[in-house]
């Protein structure tokens, strides 16, 4: 399974108390779970169930999950990235991660899985960037490409399974600034399933320039467009700033 993840450390939350965490053992079939979330943008948003299966492997393409939990909590778009929680200890027990639009399956990575490289993160932080640090460098070297393809790809996988709010968190403020998320929705509501074919990468004046073939279908055909994405550097992170769709006839 190939796993994204994130360790942030946030400077306002230091003096809040977290959710203690599932350490050792693992849930066990018929245990009572509470997935947190914001599917749809809608905040803090839980929903219950059991467990109702463990170690399931399978594949939502073109993702391979290995051993994970299988409940009966629904997952919808938005709620990925969220905590499953045993209902009886309150501990964080796995990361959200999938659910199916048939029936209320869900589908969570347990914690313990990621909890050693979690661990080591925190023990070898990267170098903050944020109001006192040094501003990143604006030079070709200071974007990694494979990483620029990377945010593309994982904004249009946001968008096949619904998850404007993830999609639009990789926007730039500036690009925020001249749409709110109630309107990127709402462009974005037709738009069909997306496919990103031949992706080339160039470096433009620090930044990267991911360029591709992309392949809308929906019901009735499939249009095919040159498409170019531009990935910047911004708060010690990457996101899109720009976009261009041309028309391939």
């Amino acid at each position: 399974m190939v796993l994204y993840a994130a360790l942030i450390r946030v400077s306002g939350l230091t003096d809040m108390e977290p959710l203690p965490v599932m350490e050792e053992e693992y849930l066990e079939v018929g245990e009572e779970v509470m997935a947190v979330g914001s599917p749809q943008g809608l905040e803090n948003t839980v929903t219950t169930g059991i467990v109702s299966g463990v170690n399931r492997d399978f594949e939502i393409d073109p993702y391979t999950y290995d051993n994970v939990y299988q409940i009966s909590a629904p997952i919808a778009g938005g709620s990925s990235g969220g905590p499953l929680v045993e209902r009886s200890s309150g501990k964080v027990a796995g990361i959200n991660s999938a659910g199916m639009t048939e029936g209320d399956i869900g589908f969570s990575i347990p914690i313990n899985d990621v909890l050693p490289m979690l661990k080591e993160w925190s023990a070898s932080p990267m170098q903050q960037q944020g109001t006192d640090a040094e501003p990143a460098s604006s030079s070709e070297e200071s974007i990694n490409q494979e990483e620029a393809v990377y945010v593309v790809g994982h904004y249009f996988d946001s968008l096949n399974v619904g998850d404007y709010q993830t999609a639009y968190s990789l926007l730039s403020e500036s690009w925020k600034q001249g749409e709110s998320l109630q309107e990127f929705r709402e462009r974005n509501a037709d738009l069909g399933f997306v496919e990103i074919q031949d992706v080339k990468t160039t470096l433009v004046d620090g930044n990267v320039k991911v360029m591709f073939a992309l392949a809308e279908e929906d019901t009735e055909e499939t249009l095919w467009y040159q498409a170019t994405y531009t990935v910047s550097a911004e708060n010690s992170g990457y996101t899109i700033t720009a976009k261009q769709w041309e028309l391939v006839e």
